[in-house]
């Protein structure tokens, strides 16, 4: 049995990626606030959010291109997680960090969440009976 029977591809490894990056920032979250104080578990809380957030926009993009172009759905991808790499450094030479944040939560939380969804995007990807040949051409 199916966990997401009607989920597409890409659509699963939203899913999957965004359950476990939640999983990895809701732990550090809670260490944060045993171990440190509430504006480490914010920190980590904003951290781990920012990364779920870029990969979630990157990934529904894909899903949205490969219901109307399929065979344009790696290259979406490629350049959605190149956009995201560009828009995260923007942001972070940009934007000045906001006094509550304490740097060591935040980056070793997105840290944690981008390991992670980078293995499960992998370890569903990896189970996705994707075609990479265009119809017209089997």
């Amino acid at each position: 049995m199916k966990v997401f029977p009607r989920a597409t591809g890409w659509r699963r490894i939203l899913i999957t990626t965004t359950t476990a990056g939640a999983a990895v920032t809701s732990a550090a979250a809670a260490l944060a606030t045993l171990v440190g104080s509430g504006a480490a578990a914010a920190s980590a809380a904003f951290g781990g959010a920012a990364v779920l957030l870029l990969t979630g926009i990157s990934l529904f993009v894909v899903d949205r291109t490969e219901r109307r172009a399929p065979h344009l759905s790696m290259m979406m991808f490629m350049l959605t997680f190149a956009l995201k790499i560009s828009l995260l450094t923007l942001l972070l030479m940009l934007v000045p960090a906001p006094g509550w944040i304490e740097p060591i939560w935040a980056v070793l939380t997105a840290a944690g969440v981008v390991v992670t969804v980078q293995a499960v995007q992998i370890a569903t990807f990896s189970r996705l009976r994707l075609s990479v040949t265009p119809e017209d051409q089997q």
